[in-house]
């Protein structure tokens, strides 16, 4: 007699965080810190090194489509916060707590937040910044380095290594797997990282100073005289053909505008893409060249939110989809570099309007509805201390 199948795996389950206070968005660091910024409705926020500590309370206003995570080494998180006419805050991450800590710059970037232009978002991948501004139509990829010695205080640098001259339109940016992409219409925009960052040879100045191949871009050599250093950024169009290439979406002869809206790297070499109608879009990097691979995935639903946890290590793979109103679905997927194929799909009702989704892992997900902060797990937590959104001050 052949043993029974074996059982399928648990459904996912649900308790709710407790929340004085409502919640309007939150944001999530990269792994494999579990970090998150919680932004509240009266324009505060709370940072916390993870669900478990009682968080640090930021003063307003705080956004976060203005704050990111960055990553300056593979030990170090450091949390950015802008606002516009103000110079950034920092904070670092210290054992069990997140600390105040300064923000310098180099040379003619700290005017550019002090003036106040409206309109601009922040995307961040390790130790780089991106940010877009609508009012001034520009993108400056920016270098964050985490120094330890500046007047025996710990400091953040930013550095700008890249401005992007902005010809067309930008709905949404995406950091990952060395690349800068761009939401534009009809599809994405795909920088390398690298070319950005090191920029064009230079000339050699007095003090033996030069800025080449070998060196950061923004970076100079000086051995002899400082007063003579004069930091550079590279300085291109959007639609440079030396450093980006475009991935459509459909054919041209479809005159319906479909902007991509959220962009999420998948692994090394692929890209989940939402566009404006709710459709979500597959695509696979073939080398360095340009060339690529796209398909659309087919869901009985459109598409509101889109939210992953890359994997870069297994074919298995695991992404969440919600049509913005009560319906969250899991979808595990095979990933075969050039091709995507759905293997399972669970579906979950919520009792509330879902805003946001942040994966904490493949078997568990933060879920943030109107009123209330979910987590999602297979089995429910047993030893889960819970957030504090209270917070306390700096």
């Amino acid at each position: 007699m052949s043993p029974p199948p074996s059982p399928p795996p648990p459904p996912l389950h649900a308790f709710a965080l407790p929340s004085p206070l409502s919640i309007s968005s939150l944001l999530a660091s990269p792994p494999p810190f579990t970090s998150l910024a919680l932004f509240l409705s009266d324009s505060t926020a709370l940072l916390s090194p993870s669900l478990a500590f009682t968080p640090v309370t930021l003063p307003p206003p705080s956004f976060p489509s203005l704050s990111a995570f960055v990553k300056p080494s593979n030990n170090s998180l450091v949390f950015l916060s802008f606002t516009p006419s103000k110079n950034p805050v920092g904070y670092v991450l210290k054992g069990n707590g997140f600390s105040p800590v300064g923000v310098c710059f180099k040379e003619g970037l700290l005017s550019v937040f002090q003036t106040g232009v409206l309109g601009f978002s922040v995307k961040s991948s390790n130790n780089m910044l991106v940010i877009h501004s609508i009012g001034v139509s520009q993108i400056w990829l920016l270098f964050v380095e985490l120094k330890d010695n500046v007047g025996g205080k710990i400091m953040v640098e930013l550095k700008k290594c890249a401005v992007i001259q902005l010809v067309n339109p930008v709905y949404e940016m995406c950091v990952g797997f060395g690349c800068l992409i761009l939401g534009e219409k009809d599809g994405i925009r795909v920088f390398k990282l690298r070319p950005l960052v090191k920029g064009k040879e230079g000339k050699e100045r007095k003090g033996n100073e030069k800025k080449g191949k070998s060196l950061l871009n923004g970076v100079v050599d000086v051995s002899v005289s400082k007063n003579e250093t004069k930091l550079r950024a590279l300085k291109i169009k959007q639609n440079a053909r030396d450093y980006s290439f475009f991935m459509t979406f459909r054919d041209d002869k479809n005159k319906n505008p479909i902007n991509a809206v959220s962009i999420r790297p998948f692994s090394k070499k692929t890209l989940l893409v939402l566009d404006s109608t709710g459709d979500l879009h597959f695509f696979s990097l073939k080398g360095n060249s340009g060339d690529f691979s796209a398909k659309l995935l087919e869901f009985n639903m459109k598409v509101r939110i889109l939210a992953v946890l890359p994997n870069f290590s297994s074919k298995s793979q695991i992404f969440y989809v919600s049509d913005g109103g009560y319906l969250l679905n899991k979808v595990s997927a095979e990933n075969e570099l050039a091709s995507l194929e759905i293997s399972g799909t669970e579906t979950i009702f919520t009792g509330e309007r879902i805003k946001d989704i942040v994966p904490v892992s493949n078997n568990s997900v933060l879920v943030l509805t109107q009123g209330n902060l979910f987590v999602y797990e297979e089995k429910m937590f047993t030893n889960y201390k819970a957030l504090d959104v209270k917070g306390s001050s700096t």
